[in-house]
């Protein structure tokens, strides 16, 4: 069989859950029967992009305005057997190139129920137009959960019918392999004994990482020796902690930035605590139940799904401090694990051959 090559859209390569996805499946995959290559959003260098190429893929960049004429250029000059487009609503836009230059499988993938902008009457004509777009000019419609499937509504043509949902997956065995509790505390300057609640997400309105505070602070006031993990950066930084000083919490408040290996901040939690305010899945739920912890979740779209795949996971009413901080308590002592129909939805091996089949052309 030839090597299929694949072009995927991406809207940046920090490391966020698509692009250490799309890192690991390329991890997963023959090099001789599939390639990649990225397109992205944004130039600027990052160490996963500097990752990706070591792996063999190539990477381009361009800008928001000019994707429509780099993308139409590289599929013209180059071989691609597909594209798989990772950059929400724009998809309809890729798409329709891809479908103009005659790539025969074209994928949306939808990883998000929501951008977080103001729905402006410009911003849903844009938005209606670029859903439209997608269902014409989709081969096959993946979406990270049912929640962001249903947010293109209804096929309109034979292909885009071609429906799944495939979160973003891992290697169930990788995070078995995590450090010592104890040894793990001691590279955040936390002690062996203190009771840890974290999560491992960027710092961005969407995460809702002041909210987090607020919980913390409600939970300090009940349990004297509890610390708070955060890993991950992002532009909210400086007033997430400026309110963790405010509110008291001082070093127990442990803000470590960005990880490319997030083994160690699960191994230091005794729960991951995740209050975001939309999301498409919430992978760092299902990696944190494998790691053991039982996890407490915002009860929203998507994250409602990923919650159900987590044995020891809680929902509290989104954005409810007092009901967090009662979600966590009544759930500090239990433990977590994937379901049995978690291990199979987000084995990552299980994910490249599905997709491997799906880029040669076969139906999903």
């Amino acid at each position: 069989m030839p090597k299929l090559q694949v072009l995927q859209a991406v809207g940046q390569l920090n490391y966020g859950g698509i692009e250490v996805w799309l890192r690991r499946l390329l991890e997963c995959c023959d090099p001789a029967q599939l390639g990649f290559d990225f397109l992205c959003l944004a130039d600027y260098d990052s160490p996963l992009k500097k990752s990706l190429e070591q792996l063999g893929a190539r990477v381009f960049t361009t800008s928001p305005g000019r994707l429509k004429k780099t993308l139409g250029e590289m599929l013209e000059t180059g071989h691609y057997d597909a594209v798989h487009s990772h950059i929400w609503m724009r998809s309809g836009l890729a798409l329709g190139v891809a479908r103009s230059a005659g790539i025969p499988v074209r994928i949306a993938h939808l990883h998000n129920t929501d951008d977080g902008k103001p729905r402006t009457v410009r911003r849903r004509a844009y938005l209606f137009m670029m859903r439209r777009m997608i269902r014409r000019n989709a081969t096959c419609l993946v979406g990270c959960s049912q929640a962001a499937v249903s947010i293109i509504g209804a096929a309109e043509s034979a292909g885009s019918a071609n429906r799944l949902v495939m979160p973003c997956g891992f290697d169930l065995d990788y995070f078995s392999r995590r450090p010592h509790r104890n040894e793990a505390r001691k590279i955040f300057g936390i002690p062996g004994d203190a009771t840890v609640i974290g999560n491992v997400a960027s710092l961005t309105a969407q995460k809702a990482p002041l909210a987090f505070v607020d919980i913390a602070r409600g939970i300090a006031s009940l349990i004297p020796d509890s610390w708070f993990l955060w890993t991950g950066d992002g532009p909210l930084r400086n007033r997430v902690e400026a309110a963790a000083h405010e509110h008291g919490l001082g070093r127990r408040f442990v803000l470590t930035g960005v990880a490319a290996d997030t083994r160690a901040a699960y191994a230091a939690m005794d729960l991951l605590l995740f209050p975001s305010i939309y999301e498409g899945f919430g992978v760092v739920v299902a990696e944190a139940a494998v790691c053991g912890l039982p996890t407490v979740v915002a009860d929203i779209a998507g994250a409602r799904e990923a919650a159900s795949l987590a044995s020891g996971s809680r929902l509290y009413e989104a954005g409810n401090t007092r009901a967090g901080v009662e979600a966590v308590i009544a759930s500090l002592g239990s433990s977590g694990n994937l379901t049995a129909e978690g291990r199979e939805i987000l084995d990552i091996h299980e994910q490249a051959r599905r997709l491997g089949s799906i880029y040669a052309g076969e139906s999903p």
